[in-house]
């Protein structure tokens, strides 16, 4: 894991054990508390091994070769 991860579940652990707060906890990790509020939902749901990098976004911008449409005439 890198340094910034660590850091994160550093910070998530003392907004568990109630001894920061999630604005607080926002402004070291430099998020929005709706972020914070996420990452922490994904950390109790599974644990330090969360996802925290490559999360899908719902936008997609890349079109599979597959799902093109056939040219007309063809």
């Amino acid at each position: 894991m890198s340094e910034r991860e660590l850091q994160r579940i550093e910070v998530l652990s003392k907004v568990l054990e109630r001894r920061m707060t999630v604005v607080s906890a926002a402004h070291v990790l430099d998020m929005t508390t709706r972020q914070v509020q996420r990452l922490l939902k994904a950390f109790l749901a599974e644990g330090a091994a969360a996802r925290w990098r490559s999360i899908p976004t719902n936008i997609r911008c890349f079109v599979s070769p597959r799902r093109m449409p056939k040219p007309a005439g063809a």
